[in-house]
């Protein structure tokens, strides 16, 4: 995929990810449920061994959110490995919108 020109510093993003209510509000929380989900969705046609690295970044960000001192650098590491999945214009606009809404949950740390 290709994501010239978007920042994706510090963000990182959850597919279906079941994230604690009691880190981030309860507004981020659904935001970043319903990006996830929506991201597995647009990946659905990927080869499957591009789907479990999908699914890998994605349990990466999850756990890394749920910890009580979530290490950016993975989170990092996960958005960009899930821009480079593929090349689908809707799987690069999910991973896009995802950013920023990491970086904002990232924040309270």
């Amino acid at each position: 995929c290709n994501f010239s020109g978007t920042n994706f510093g510090n963000n990182a993003g959850n597919v279906g990810a079941q994230i604690s209510d009691m880190s981030y509000n309860g507004i981020e929380t659904k935001q970043l449920e319903l990006l996830l989900k929506e991201l597995r969705v647009s990946g659905d046609g990927l080869p499957s061994d591009k789907k479990e690295e999908m699914e890998d970044y994605i349990e990466t960000i999850q756990d890394t959110l749920n910890q009580d001192k979530p290490r950016k650098g993975l989170l990092k590491a996960a958005l960009i490995g899930l821009r480079g999945l593929c090349e689908d214009p809707k799987f690069i606009d999910v991973v896009t919108k995802l950013a920023p809404l990491v970086q904002s949950m990232m924040e309270k740390f």
